[in-house]
C-alpha cells in the first residue's frame, strides 16, 4: 500500500488521518489521538430548515462555520471528541470543519444573489 501524502495546500491539520471506516466515518488527529466525526450527511435531516435558511440570507462569510457547528451539534459529538475540535487553532478547526462537510457531500451552497 502507498504512503499517503499530504494534498498539495491543505495543512497537515486537516488531512485526514486514514481511510474512512465503511465511508461513514471521518477521522481527525488531535495531540497523536484519533477522533471520528460520523457523515455530516447522515445527521444533516436533525438541523432545522432556519439553520439553511439563515446560511442563504446571511451572506455573510461565518454563516458556513455556523452551519458546520450546526451539523456538530446534530451529530451529538461526544465529549473528548468536541473539546479536541475546540483545542484546535481557528483556523486548523475552520479547515477541518470545509473538509468535514466536503468529504461528506454537503454543500449548503451559496446565496442565490447575483454579485452583479
Amino acid at each position: 500500500m502507498p504512503v499517503k501524502q499530504p494534498q498539495d495546500g491543505k495543512s497537515k491539520a486537516t488531512e485526514r488521518v486514514a481511510a474512512e471506516v465503511d465511508g461513514n466515518t471521518y477521522r481527525f488527529a488531535h495531540d497523536g489521538r484519533t477522533y471520528t466525526l460520523p457523515s455530516a450527511a447522515s445527521v444533516a435531516g436533525r438541523i432545522d430548515a432556519g439553520v439553511l435558511i439563515d446560511l442563504v440570507d446571511g451572506g455573510d462569510d461565518m454563516a458556513q462555520v455556523r452551519f458546520g457547528i450546526a451539523m456538530l451539534k446534530a451529530a451529538a459529538v461526544d465529549h473528548d471528541t468536541m473539546a479536541a475540535l475546540r483545542a484546535k487553532p481557528v483556523s486548523e478547526f475552520s479547515e477541518l470543519l470545509a473538509d468535514w462537510l466536503q468529504w461528506s457531500g454537503v454543500n449548503p451552497g451559496e446565496s442565490s444573489r447575483s454579485s452583479d
